[in-house]
Formats: C-alpha cells, structure tokens, sequence
C-alpha cells in the first residue's frame, strides 16, 4: 500500500473518531457510510485504499464534518 491510501485512512479514521465514529468497526464504518450517503463497501476501499474517493463521497466528508479539508482524502496530489 502506497503512503497516500495509508495517509487517507488515518485522516478518515481520526475524523470520523472525533465525531464518536470508529471506522475498525462493521457498525461504525456502516454509520459512516449512511452519515455520507454512500455504502459501506465505498467507505471500505477508501480506508484500505483500492480507490480514492470520488467527488460524492468528498463532499459528503466534507459537509459532515466540520473542519475536514480535501487535503484529508487526497494526500499525494496536495503534496504534489
């Protein structure tokens, strides 16, 4: 696995855990995935990094959690 995917879940990990989400779960990715609207199977590859998140998936990040940039789901192309 590549440092961005890896930097990628921590970031999702971390901002999901400051909202009482703990993403290791089966419950907790599924709260996850219905706070974003998406399904839980989309939540699993952007954790274990088979994709990156598309644009549905970042802007519900980014309007469910306050504080929660781009840069969180893209860390290679920000560094870039």
């Amino acid at each position: 696995m590549t440092a961005a995917p890896t930097a990628r879940a921590e970031a999702i990990r971390a901002r999901a855990a400051q909202h009482g989400i703990d993403v290791r779960t089966r419950t907790g990715a599924a709260e996850l995935a219905d706070r974003l609207g998406v399904h839980t199977a989309t939540v699993y590859r952007a954790l274990n990094g088979s994709t990156a998140p598309g644009p549905r998936f970042a802007a519900a990040y980014a309007a469910a959690f306050t504080g929660a940039a781009l840069v969180d789901l893209y860390p290679a192309e920000a560094a870039a």
